[in-house]
């Protein structure tokens, strides 16, 4: 398995994403200190910081199709995110008074949220067992997005399901915090103990250099596990590395 140490377009999204910072954070700053509030000037500072927002989640869902190559949700997020951003803006200078245009604008901001979750999570390094607190937190918060949507379209505000929204935001957060935490345990894991000699390998997940005896692996780097198993007759740094 290899995979791309770089990403066309990473850095100037990255730079975007700086420049977008630091515009934002310098009319902030000089609406508060001698601006008047004025029309113009809120519509500017709103057109930062959506910009930033949407710049933010297209890192997410970018450095999720660097480092593991998933299209999925990568992609969506990305798109989303933009879509968001550019209705936002739109609706704004064009003042657009239509309630569809923004009922779709929340509803593609909720979805790209979501995204943008389930893009950072996915970058957790996570035994299989370890693996349903991820389903669990990218399945609570893409409930949340279509339960939230639903109300957006049906205008609801039923008690009973702000009620289910809030405990089940409840649960997706507690899930969410659990992925890094476990992704960290697993870094911090030394290898399993295996006899034998060690080997020269490349770990399959983030390109690692490292040595490590035939058998079980844990990275040191980024937590991935793996096996090495030599298929020649000499112990070499050829072997074969299978996730």
């Amino acid at each position: 398995m290899e995979i791309s140490n770089s990403l066309p377009g990473r850095r100037g999204v990255l730079r975007a994403f700086l420049v977008s910072i630091a515009v934002s954070a310098l009319l902030g700053i000089g609406v508060l200190l001698v601006g008047e509030f004025s029309s113009f000037e809120v519509k500017v500072l709103l057109t930062s910081f959506s910009i930033s927002v949407g710049t933010l989640g297209v890192l997410c869902g970018a450095a999720l199709l660097e480092a593991k190559g998933l299209t999925f949700p990568s992609v969506p997020t990305m798109a989303l995110s933009c879509l968001a951003t550019a209705l936002s803006v739109l609706g704004m200078w064009g003042e657009v008074d239509s309630e569809g245009h923004w009922k779709l604008t929340a509803i593609t901001a909720i979805f790209a949220a979501a995204g943008a979750q389930s893009s950072l999570i996915g970058l957790a390094n996570l035994d299989a067992s370890q693996n349903r607190a991820r389903i669990a937190a990218a399945g609570g918060g893409l409930l949340l997005a279509i339960i939230a949507s639903g109300m957006i379209v049906g205008e609801a505000d039923d008690e009973g399901i702000m009620r289910v929204l809030a405990a089940l935001s409840v649960f997706t957060a507690a899930a969410t915090l659990s992925v890094p935490v476990l992704h960290r345990m697993n870094a911090g894991e030394p290898a399993p103990a295996s006899g034998g000699e060690r080997v020269a390998m490349l770990c399959p997940a983030c390109g690692e250099h490292q040595e490590a005896p035939l058998g079980d692996v844990r990275c040191r780097s980024c937590g991935a596990h793996f096996r090495v198993e030599l298929v020649t007759g000499g112990a070499a740094p050829g072997a074969a590395v299978s996730p």
